[in-house]
């Protein structure tokens, strides 16, 4: 996983990029729903990056740095 900046701008720390290649689609939007509905977080953004036989990724924008750091450590990669 990796902190990205949207099209080429600068990273945010509010802008998390997440990657997992072990997962579908479905089971990576599934985990992130879960997570953001457990921990009551709102994020100001959520889009689904998909490409034809590239892994399942999204990129989540939340409204402060708290948020988008624990959603960052929830999901890195080990």
């Amino acid at each position: 996983m990796a902190t990205r900046g949207a099209q080429g701008l600068a990273p945010s720390p509010l802008i998390v990029y997440v990657e997992k290649p072990d997962l579908s689609l479905g089971d990576l939007m599934n985990a992130i729903r879960t997570w953001l509905d457990r921990q009551k977080v709102e994020p100001a953004e959520f889009k689904m990056v998909a490409s034809d036989g590239a892994p399942a990724a999204c990129v989540v924008r939340f409204r402060n740095e708290y948020e988008a750091e624990q959603f960052r450590l929830t999901f890195a990669s080990a």
